[in-house]
């Protein structure tokens, strides 16, 4: 679906397979060279402990238009946005792993409404509760 209200997105399609799993996003030890760069050792801490008992809920291709091509937003029940370079998943290379987001209410509804999509509100409500707590500036 074309996103006009946000320039960031391009297009946004709700993926009916799962490239990622429950047990992929408890394992991710490798990351990309942009997360390397931007250190997020400490996002990826607080993503890890807060999605211990999480599972994923929905995965949208998502293109933004990027020189480095789509990329996947893996969302879990517990309000995290996992970020994969698509190509690179899809091939299964161990940095595919772009970015996480300890995702604020709009993130989340951004995707689920651009596929004609409910969220479910207990998933809103952990992002206002991270939110509030500030881990998604960490």
């Amino acid at each position: 679906m074309k996103i006009s209200e946000n320039d960031n997105f391009k297009f946004v399609q709700r993926l009916s397979y799962a490239l990622v799993t429950d047990d992929t996003i408890k394992d991710i030890r490798r990351v990309s060279a942009h997360m390397a760069k931007n250190d997020r050792t400490n996002r990826r801490a607080v993503a890890a402990s807060l999605d211990k008992k999480a599972h994923v809920v929905a995965c949208f291709l998502v293109d933004k238009g990027h020189k480095d091509g789509q990329e996947v937003h893996v969302v879990t029940n517990n309000g995290i946005i996992y970020v994969f370079n698509h190509m690179k998943l899809f091939l299964g290379a161990y940095n595919a792993l772009v970015t996480i987001l300890i995702a604020r209410p709009n993130q989340v509804q951004r995707l689920f409404e651009a596929c004609n999509m409910t969220v479910d509100e207990a998933i809103i409500a952990k992002c206002i509760e991270h939110q509030a707590q500030g881990l998604n500036h960490c």
